[in-house]
């Protein structure tokens, strides 16, 4: 993406992001404007996001992830948002496939292929890949749902659906196991307080889902050939599984 920069606006939401934020924001300097809404750091990840002249900062307290991702695309510059998270970077191949959007179809809505990692190994199994999600859309057509997890972009009837290829690079796990577990703890939270009184649960439906979960992540999509990186991968994704229902079936009966 050289050139004319693209009449795009990226946004991204921001916690004591400073590990990744510079590769992240490196990667967006061919994208107009980038909005970085940022809900409460108190590492350098201000002063990061201040270094680069197209990013714009928004503070504001976390309300959710859905309703945080559409917050940001309402300080926008331009009615294409492409949400990036902090910890992801937009390959060379995307920056190309991004460059020749067709922007004049406001009803396309661009997924892209998200190639996780794990310790700094790519992992091209465990059900992590191809991790398709929707990211680049027009405003004025949809936005993400105002879900607190598992937020996504929402497909209106109209809407068409287009894979761009080259990978979104993630790189969430840098830290290995422990930044597995934080993370499921913080999602599974947030599923049980969101559902809570909504949705039924029980053990046996939270081991049943763990199960399946870790067969499917360990041996269906081959999570075995990446070796111990691969068992723990596949527990972890069981876990989440589990305990989102466990904490979902105490939340209904404290």
């Amino acid at each position: 993406m050289s050139r004319a920069a693209l009449p795009v606006s990226a946004t991204v939401l921001t916690k004591n992001a400073e590990r990744h934020l510079a590769r992240c924001l490196d990667a967006l300097r061919g994208i107009d404007q980038v909005v970085v809404l940022d809900n409460g750091s108190h590492d350098a990840t201000l002063a990061i996001a201040r270094q680069y002249a197209n990013v714009v900062i928004v503070e504001h307290e976390f309300v959710g992830f859905g309703a945080l991702k559409n917050l940001a695309a309402q300080h926008a510059r331009h009615d294409w948002i492409l949400n990036i998270d902090s910890d992801e970077v937009i390959s060379d191949a995307l920056a190309q496939s991004l460059a020749r959007a067709d922007f004049a179809d406001p009803a396309a809505v661009y997924g892209v292929c998200r190639l996780n990692h794990y310790r700094g190994r790519a992992i091209r199994g465990c059900g992590w890949y191809p991790d398709i999600v929707p990211r680049l859309y027009h405003r004025r057509h949809t936005a993400f749902s105002d879900a607190a997890v598992h937020e996504r972009i929402i497909m209106r009837p109209d809407s068409r659906s287009v894979v761009l290829a080259g990978d979104l690079l993630h790189y969430s796990y840098e830290g290995g196991a422990a930044e597995l577990i934080a993370k499921m703890q913080f999602y599974t939270d947030l599923y049980a307080r969101e559902h809570a009184g909504k949705k039924s649960a029980t053990t046996a439906q939270a081991a049943a889902h763990g199960l399946f979960a870790f067969i499917k992540s360990y041996v269906f999509k081959k999570g075995f050939l990446y070796g111990g990186d691969g068992w723990v991968i596949a527990t972890s994704i069981a876990a989440n599984s589990y305990y989102k229902y466990i904490k979902l079936k105490e939340a209904n009966k404290p």
